[in-house]
């Protein structure tokens, strides 16, 4: 069985491999429809050039034109929010999505559910390109019963991109993504931060404490700082607030020591 569909939304990531087909400045727009307004929070990479990392927004939307462009992003306040985008040097034709399900609509023997305002059509899935968390094909009838609005769930195309069109993906392929589960003695917790205080945060209902010597990824004091930090730094060395390195919403993957409660060793960019 699946998780609980509020959980999955709170603890996955949206995400989509697209091309983009237009720009006006502040955010660009792919095939598929979807507009992306890249912000400060935003890592924003260019595969296709050297000194491809924490482009300033103005380059990196120069550059994004009919490139084919990876996001991971975070639902907050009904908005997305974009904290990673890159632009990809490989010219693959396929698209795809991951997100929540925002409606489902047919039957089992013709159906289609949106996400993040795409349609998605499943007509011309086979019926063992209907997958479960696991990867393991569980037909058209079964997926159909077990889709449910809030589920977390990626579409992908042929890779020829047939089907990529605005605001419509006719898949090739469809599967439930897996919640971040994070069993309560994993020494791994990954999750989106629900809330910070002082120095504590909260993922996946677990209550992290930091201290000086955790250390914070470097892509994530590149986030706040706009510029390129060569190693992880611990945080005790940080002028930074925990407040201000994890916003609430960002998706995050925390190495811990149960020893003396859930101490935080490194926290990532997830």
């Amino acid at each position: 069985r699946f998780a609980d569909a509020s959980f999955l939304s709170n603890q996955n990531s949206t995400r989509f491999k697209d091309i983009a087909v237009s720009t006006n400045g502040l955010s660009f727009i792919t095939r598929l429809g979807l507009n992306v307004t890249p912000t400060s929070r935003s890592r924003l990479e260019d595969d296709t050039i050297r000194d491809d990392k924490n482009l300033s927004i103005g380059n990196f939307l120069d550059n994004v034109n009919g490139k084919r462009v990876e996001g991971r992003g975070f639902s907050l306040s009904g908005n997305t929010v974009w904290t990673q985008l890159e632009i990809s040097k490989k010219d693959d034709r396929e698209c795809r999505i991951r997100g929540s399900v925002s409606s489902i609509s047919g039957t089992s023997n013709n159906f289609s559910f949106s996400i993040e305002g795409v349609k998605i059509d499943t007509s011309q899935v086979s019926n063992n390109n209907f997958q479960n968390a696991s990867e393991q094909s569980i037909g058209r009838t079964s997926f159909f019963n077990n889709l449910a609005v809030g589920m977390i769930v990626q579409a992908k195309s042929d890779s020829a991109g047939n089907g990529c069109t605005n605001g419509h993906l006719t898949a090739h392929e469809v599967e439930f993504e897996p919640a971040n589960g994070n069993n309560l003695n994993d020494n791994e917790i990954k999750g989106s931060v629900s809330s910070v205080s002082g120095n504590s945060f909260v993922v996946a209902g677990q209550t992290i404490t930091v201290n000086v010597n955790t250390l914070i990824d470097d892509s994530l004091i590149e986030a706040v700082r706009g510029v390129e930090i060569n190693n992880d730094l611990p945080f005790g060395s940080l002028p930074e607030s925990l407040q201000t390195l994890l916003p609430v919403g960002l998706n995050v993957g925390v190495q811990v020591s149960r020893n003396n409660g859930i101490v935080a060793v490194l926290i990532e960019d997830n």
